[in-house]
């Protein structure tokens, strides 16, 4: 046995250095996998690693897998950005490290094929969470936003989820952005985030609007363009206001009208975009109770013609000369008060 012991080392040894050259790209540096490589070019500073969905040789496409193939301790300590193409993490996976001047991820493509478990971003980045300024996620499988997904994301600034599944969002979804595994979120300062966008998920076809309170005297931009949300399928559990905001994006949705319990969080200079959306459908003009409230909002604000075109009622706006120039005309101008109104068709 004792003869073999010096052939198995030297097999193990083989093994390791040829792990150690497979995670190493044609100069020589060390990267996560083959496939990825390091940009030292960045806007703010520092190194970018991407991994890309497809092969630099041939362009077929490559999956990154952990554990497996993507191997995160070998990531450049300095690195400030990461963006990854195709990963999918399975359990026992190993946490991405703590890198300290890692400020922005952004993955395309993870676990989106049919058995695979829920990507668990939340503890993915445990280690580095608390730096993260930017989480980006584009057709990543989430199913579902809870009360702990962000937790201790207390640097937050920018959150885009698109495509991500989601069906439904707890109404405390950002109560522990500032809290760590034992501190409270009241003791890590007001939450920074300020960019919110969640879209194209159609799948959520209801949401309670408060679940932007905790964060709404920060907030500058809300998008929820491209969800199957309903005038109906709306609520708000909690009285807030966006202090700050300067715009929130309904494009793209099911809505019929904005229902009143989103116009009464709204700041007065918020511009508010439903473009492309259908209003007063079961009408042939514009001239549905539904959005009496809607209109009356953007007359008090100023924002009479807040918006380029919309769609109102079953005849199709066309262009018209506006004060010199071929415009469509904003739904101010389009609507026809109806003669009465119930209380419900106002709220």
């Amino acid at each position: 046995m004792a003869t073999y012991l010096p052939l198995l080392g030297f097999l193990l040894i083989l093994s390791t250095v040829s792990q150690a050259l497979a995670d190493e790209d044609h100069d020589g540096e060390v990267l996560p996998h083959p496939n990825c490589f390091n940009d030292d070019f960045s806007s703010s500073g520092g190194m970018v690693v991407k991994c890309f969905g497809r092969t630099r040789e041939n362009f077929t496409s490559v999956n990154y897998t952990m554990p497996g193939n993507f191997h995160v301790n070998r990531i450049l300590p300095n690195v400030s950005k990461l963006d990854i193409w195709n990963l999918q993490v399975k359990s026992g996976y190993t946490v991405i490290p703590a890198l300290t001047q890692l400020r922005t991820v952004k993955i395309t493509h993870g676990n989106d094929y049919a058995g695979a478990i829920r990507f668990p971003f939340n503890d993915l980045l445990s280690k580095v969470k608390q730096n993260i300024r930017s989480l980006h996620l584009d057709d990543v499988k989430l199913l579902t936003l809870t009360d702990e997904d962000f937790r201790g994301f207390s640097a937050l600034e920018q959150l885009e989820l698109y495509s991500c599944e989601i069906a439904s969002i707890s109404v405390a979804v950002f109560e522990q952005l500032g809290a760590g595994n034992f501190l409270p979120a009241f003791f890590a300062g007001p939450p920074r985030l300020q960019t919110v966008e969640i879209g194209f998920n159609k799948e959520l076809t209801s949401l309670d609007w408060s679940f932007l309170k905790p964060v709404a005297d920060n907030l500058m931009s809300i998008s929820l363009r491209g969800n199957n949300l309903t005038s109906q399928g709306l609520m708000k559990s909690s009285p807030f206001t966006l202090t700050r905001a300067q715009t929130v994006d309904l494009t793209l949705s099911n809505l019929e009208t904005v229902p009143q319990l989103i116009l009464e969080t709204l700041n007065p200079s918020l511009r508010l975009r439903i473009k492309t959306s259908t209003l007063c459908k079961n009408t042939k003009t514009c001239s549905c109770c539904e959005i009496a409230g809607f209109v009356q909002w953007l007359k008090t604000n100023g924002q009479a013609n807040a918006e380029e075109r919309v769609n109102c009622g079953k005849d199709t706006p066309r262009l018209q000369r506006i004060n010199g120039t071929n415009l469509y005309p904003s739904i101010v101008q389009l609507y026809e008060p109806p003669l009465s109104c119930t209380a419900a068709g106002n709220s």
